[in-house]
């Protein structure tokens, strides 16, 4: 039996401006997800240049219309497109570019005689672990995208921590996403934006027995509050125009391990560390809650550090437990140091507390596997195949 180790992260763009804003009052009607795919549809937008990525429309001022993405889908040199729901293309106006210091977070403009809808602001401070997220974007190879490819994906979050990763990221999400999403919107159960996607987790174990193959994927994915980005930039609070902050903001602005970059066109390329980015002071994680040591569980497991990414998942649990994803992220860890047992174990206390976590189910289904327990195997293969159609349950339970 061999065992393999593979770890990336998919990311593109950051940036922000520093002018107010103003927004619409949200609404505060839950949606279908039909309505909210809708929606989401209309205010997504693709992003073409050096690189590709998505983006949202959050402004419009006449025939001009602000569009936010993330920082490195236009922090290369060259022009840009926006290619909107409609299919219409339109340049990027270069200098109204602007980039918010220390986050990875963009703003920048483009012209159309089409009017166009623009994204309903919600307040990321209400978000709880285990709500619906939203996550739309345009997966693509590169600039010679001619087509429109939007995907809408449904998932939950998992942690929101007060003190983000570098580039502001402090939201961890189930979404399946791909290369080309990042800078994507991320919407709540109202159809409203209430986070930038920008991380991708593409994590891979590989286990090897008799000629066959199995794999897994932690499944977690990063975006930055849309609260971050309204304290950012200073946005106005009045009462008939924006979205009011309500209750003490749970941004911190912190420091934690490096991320490791990808960008959209390829996704094989070597990755790009975050640290170009203006630095903020280091968060004291000894205070930090249960999401922080998680989402320092999830870089540091990234990283290959698997005895820190275990003794942050476990601090992370001794603080919540009921914390279903860290029981997840600490199965995938011990499942990595072949600890079979203990993996199973986790995975089991995962699904226990979250039977709709359908990463939990594989990385059970494939310890299981380990463990030479096949019957048990395709039970947790059918399971997550039952609750995400994911194409490496289908191809795991095949083997």
């Amino acid at each position: 039996m061999k065992l393999t180790y593979q770890v990336f992260f998919v990311w593109v763009g950051s940036a922000i401006a520093t002018a107010p804003l103003l927004f619409p009052l949200p609404s505060l009607a839950a949606k279908n997800t039909t309505e909210i795919a809708q929606i989401a549809k209309s205010v997504t937008v693709l992003i073409q240049g050096s690189d590709t990525g998505s983006g949202v429309l959050i402004r419009q001022d006449g025939a001009s219309y602000t569009v936010l993405t993330a920082r490195h889908v236009v922090d290369m040199q060259g022009s840009f497109n926006v290619v909107t729901a409609s299919g219409k293309r339109y340049p990027v106006e270069a200098q109204s570019i602007r980039k918010l210091p220390g986050l990875d977070l963009a703003l920048f403009k483009f012209s159309s005689p089409e009017p166009q809808r623009v994204a309903e602001l919600g307040n990321s401070n209400t978000l709880q672990e285990g709500l619906p997220l939203y996550v739309t974007g345009f997966p693509g190879q590169g600039s010679t995208i001619n087509a429109l490819t939007y995907n809408f994906t449904e998932g939950q979050l998992t942690a929101y921590a007060s003190q983000p990763q570098e580039g502001g990221y402090a939201l961890v999400y189930t979404n399946k996403t791909l290369p080309g999403m990042s800078g994507g919107p991320v919407f709540n159960q109202e159809a409203q934006l209430v986070g930038i996607h920008g991380a991708a987790d593409g994590q891979s174990q590989t286990l090897e027995k008799l000629n066959a193959r199995v794999f897994m994927k932690t499944g977690f994915n990063l975006g930055i509050p849309i609260n971050t980005f309204l304290l950012a930039t200073n946005a106005s609070t009045s009462q008939t125009q924006t979205v009011a902050l309500a209750g003490k903001p749970r941004l911190e602005r912190g420091r934690s391990p490096k991320l490791k970059l990808q960008s959209a066109h390829n996704v094989t390329s070597a990755s790009t560390s975050v640290s170009s980015l203006p630095q903020t002071s280091a968060p004291n994680i000894e205070r930090s809650g249960s999401g922080e040591y998680f989402i320092a569980a999830l870089q540091q497991y990234t990283n290959g550090d698997l005895r820190a990414a275990l003794m942050s998942c476990t601090r992370a649990l001794q603080l919540n437990p009921q914390f279903a994803g860290a029981y997840s992220l600490r199965g995938s860890i011990r499942y990595v140091q072949q600890d079979y047992p203990g993996a199973l174990a986790d995975f089991t206390q995962a699904v226990q507390w979250d039977k709709n976590l359908a990463t939990a189910y594989l990385g059970r289904g494939l310890t299981q596997s380990a463990l030479s327990n096949p019957q048990a195997a395709l039970a947790d293969y059918t399971a997550s195949i039952q609750l995400s159609s994911d194409a490496l349950a289908y191809y795991n339970r095949g083997v």
